[in-house]
């Protein structure tokens, strides 16, 4: 039986949505250089690929892939993840210890996802998926910055 979870991707969708919103982490802390600058913010790599990606994975939990096409799909994202955590290595905000840890997590886990969907296992995918949403939430408590309420 496939676990199912309340850290489903709606959840992440909520939380990169403000993530989103807020516009956190701009631009790179690192020493200036073509090798440490970003190609985009955190903001635009939140809206076009994690999220995106994330979905794929997180969705295993409710409902594992039919065929091998659809189980590709999943491995391909996951090793997405991984590389976007990755890119977040080199965006690194203030007080970048926690970053760090979450964003290596965030490839840990992620390629644990990819090797498990490699092998059709959902359960373990569905692991994998609940490590990487404890990745993503623990930074968003951390770096996210809300807007203020008016």
């Amino acid at each position: 039986m496939l676990k199912t979870t309340l850290k489903n991707n709606a959840v992440f969708v909520v939380i990169a949505g403000i993530c989103l919103a807020a516009g956190i982490c701009q631009k790179s802390s690192a020493e200036p250089g073509v090798e440490n600058q970003p190609v985009s913010p955190v903001r635009q790599l939140m809206l076009s690929s994690l999220v995106p990606a994330s979905s794929s994975v997180f969705a295993v939990a409710n409902e594992a892939p039919k065929d091998a096409a659809e189980w590709n799909v999943v491995e391909r994202n996951a090793f997405a993840l991984a590389d976007h955590g990755k890119q977040l290595l080199k965006m690194l905000p203030p007080n970048a210890e926690a970053w760090i840890k979450h964003s290596t997590h965030l490839i840990d886990s992620s390629t644990e996802a990819a090797d498990a969907a490699k092998a059709k296992d959902a359960d373990k995918v569905s692991d994998a998926g609940n490590a990487i949403y404890e990745s993503c939430e623990g930074c968003h408590k951390l770096y996210l910055i809300l807007p203020a309420h008016k």
